[in-house]
């Protein structure tokens, strides 16, 4: 190719470009090459584009984001979502908020029985001898999960009583903005969620929102989002590294053009992190990302021959990825959960589900050797009959104030640290106690939540700016930080 200006742009030339085939003819314009796709997709993937979620986080943010990979170096984060009103207090053993120890006279109207006969059906679970009802369906999914002994005792489970809306996905449960903001920033995809809402869930973000999910319903969703799109999906993949080679020198060139625009030293810096994590991705491919390439975690979730849509294929996906570094913060949500009316033996087996996908996740940590925090939500809660025999009566209503959120901490150096087993507590009317900042408040229940993770992490100096503010008081800081690294 002649060294004239029809064919190069502001004097670059990349010395491969001659190898390169021009689909819709060769360019020779910035209109030709805005209508064939070349410079809309220099530094771009598909759904979503770096540059799309690095704009749609802040531009002013961008140097953050491009200076973060992997996971920051930070634990895991997964919130699995049980949408329409799980029975989040019938699971772990909640006593009164001014000692969590005690347990309530009565836990007949969540499923439970009276106290003195659930003393006698009670459990003691993981590292901290968190207290679970023995019949619980999440405890006995996590069991039959494939989950290890030795994975078990680095596990420490801690309780949020907490009052929500009913069948709603306006409750502000999710953690996973402020845990971005805090670091936890995937090396190749955004936070990734099953929903298309701001958390990938059915709930929204507390406080502060994370950049927009890529929303995972096949495997194929996140193999797509590796690849280039258009006019460029044409070409070979050498001539697509040329191209990004290529596009990586001009947007640091044209750095002083662009610093006539408004905000371009910020667009600027966007511009050259994403072609550069474009031309590390156009040559790497995928590998790394497909959680059936790993047997263990294959075999764990059976999925070693499950089709890209399986729901274990996604949810392990999902899980996966937020592990290995490529990943922000994961979440899935499952449905099904408004299932009051039914017998009670219909709702365990649902609970025992949400159990084997927990199980499944620490166990999938524990096979990559990464600290994990696995969070459990529900839109409100149900009631039960009245009844004195623990896990007899059925489940008969919505109950929004028996709600409550579940942390699981794995650690694969050495269990970690829970002064306590729940934050905040239940009154004697067998509901979230509202005395206690997080017992009526979702969105301060999801702070407590990542006050707990910033704490795992090693990263409370910077929970604050996270979240924006300081949501709670000094004094009961002290009850909410109850998790740290051991």
């Amino acid at each position: 190719m002649k060294n004239d200006k029809k064919n190069q742009v502001k004097g670059i030339v990349d010395p491969e470009m001659p190898k390169l085939i021009y689909p819709h003819g060769k360019v020779y314009t910035r209109r030709d090459a805005l209508r064939a796709g070349i410079i809309n997709m220099t530094a771009a993937y598909t759904l979503p584009s770096v540059v799309e979620w690095f704009a749609r986080a802040g531009v002013a943010e961008a140097e953050e984001a491009c200076n973060s990979a992997g996971g920051g170096g930070m634990p895991a984060y997964v919130e699995i979502h049980a949408a329409g009103g799980m029975a989040m207090s019938s699971q772990m053993i909640f006593g009164p908020k001014e000692d969590p120890n005690q347990y309530l006279p009565s836990y007949t109207t969540v499923g439970m029985g009276s106290g003195a006969a659930l003393v006698n059906r009670t459990t003691l679970e993981f590292a901290n001898k968190a207290t679970f009802f023995d019949a619980a369906g999440v405890i006995l999914g996590i069991r039959a999960s494939g989950i290890t002994a030795t994975t078990l005792a680095k596990t420490v489970a801690v309780g949020i009583p907490c009052q929500s809306n009913d069948d709603s996905s306006n409750n502000m449960l999710s953690a996973s903005g402020i845990i971005t903001k805090l670091g936890n920033i995937g090396e190749v995809f955004p936070p990734t969620g099953t929903q298309q809402t701001p958390s990938g869930g059915r709930h929204l973000p507390a406080f502060t929102p994370p950049p927009a999910p890529l929303v995972v319903q096949s495997y194929e969703d996140l193999a797509n989002a590796l690849q280039v799109a258009g006019a460029l999906s044409e070409l070979s993949q050498q001539q697509k590294t040329s191209m990004f080679r290529l596009t990586s020198r001009l947007t640091t060139e044209q750095s002083r053009v662009l610093a006539g625009m408004s905000g371009a030293e910020q667009l600027s810096a966007l511009a050259k992190c994403a072609t550069g994590t474009n031309l590390q991705l156009v040559g790497t491919g995928v590998n790394g990302v497909d959680p059936r390439q790993n047997t263990a975690i294959a075999t764990l979730w059976g999925i070693n021959n499950a089709p890209d849509n399986a729901a274990n294929v996604v949810r392990a996906s999902i899980a996966y990825n937020a592990m290995n570094g490529k990943g922000g913060t994961g979440c899935w949500s499952n449905g099904g959960r408004d299932y009051h009316q039914n017998p009670r033996t219909a709702t365990d087996t649902a609970d025992n589900d949400i159990g084997v996908q927990i199980g499944r996740t620490l166990e999938t940590a524990a096979i990559l050797n990464k600290p994990i925090c696995v969070v459990l939500s529900s839109d409100g809660s149900v009631s039960s009959q009245t009844s004195e025999v623990p896990g007899q009566a059925t489940f008969t209503s919505d109950s929004g104030n028996r709600g409550a959120i579940l942390m699981f901490f794995f650690d694969p150096q050495r269990p970690p640290v829970a002064k306590a087993k729940q934050i905040g507590g239940m009154t004697t009317g067998q509901v979230a106690d509202t005395r206690f900042p997080t017992g009526g408040n979702p969105q301060l229940a999801a702070a407590a939540v990542a006050y707990n993770y910033a704490s795992f992490a090693g990263k409370l100096s910077g929970i604050e700016a996270a979240i924006g503010q300081r949501p709670f008081s000094l004094g009961d800081l002290e009850k909410v930080i109850l998790v740290s690294k051991g």
